[in-house]
């Protein structure tokens, strides 16, 4: 969801802001905090095997809008938290993959579970390339890259969005 990207520009500007140098090109920062998310998918899997699958969606989407809007406020913090900041951030975003596909699997037909995966890759794959553009279109009409009033809109945009997830778990009223 733009959260790569948009989490590594946010790790440079920064790093700018509290005049921290080093070496790493964005797209090495970008890589990391990806593969932070890796192990997040299993883990978060393998929870809802021993707790309630919507109670965990439901805490972990509460702790990615928290961290959205953590990340956006620690910018005049030590570098290594930032990333801590982003790196946790992602892990936590990225754990719902595996719950949600779960779900999905154990609420659909047997017969349906290709369509069911399908449909749901195609929503993902629709949903990852818009936010990004909503990122980068909030971050430009709030102040732009350089304002740290901007980069908290951002992320508290992101975290609105990831705020729609339990609303509709319980709207929909299904486990």
């Amino acid at each position: 969801m733009g959260l790569d990207s948009g989490a590594a520009s946010f790790c440079r500007f920064s790093a700018n802001a509290i005049n921290f140098k080093f070496d790493l090109a964005p797209t090495t920062i970008a890589t990391l905090i990806t593969l932070s998310g890796l192990l997040s998918i299993l883990l978060a899997s393998k929870l809802t095997q021993h707790i309630n699958r919507r109670w965990v969606i439901v805490t972990i989407m509460a702790f990615s809008a928290t961290t959205s809007i953590a990340l956006a406020l620690s910018l005049h913090q030590t570098f290594g938290a930032v990333f801590a900041i982003a790196i946790f951030y992602r892990f936590i975003v990225t754990a719902n993959s595996g719950i949600i596909n779960a779900g999905l699997l154990a609420l659909a037909e047997p017969a349906r579970h290709g369509t069911s995966m399908e449909v749901h890759a195609t929503l993902s794959f629709i949903a990852a390339f818009l936010m990004p553009f909503l990122f980068g279109t909030i971050l430009d009409f709030a102040g732009g890259e350089n304002s740290a009033q901007a980069w908290l809109t951002a992320f508290a945009a992101m975290a609105t969005f990831i705020a729609i997830g339990p609303l509709a778990l319980f709207v929909l009223d299904r486990d």
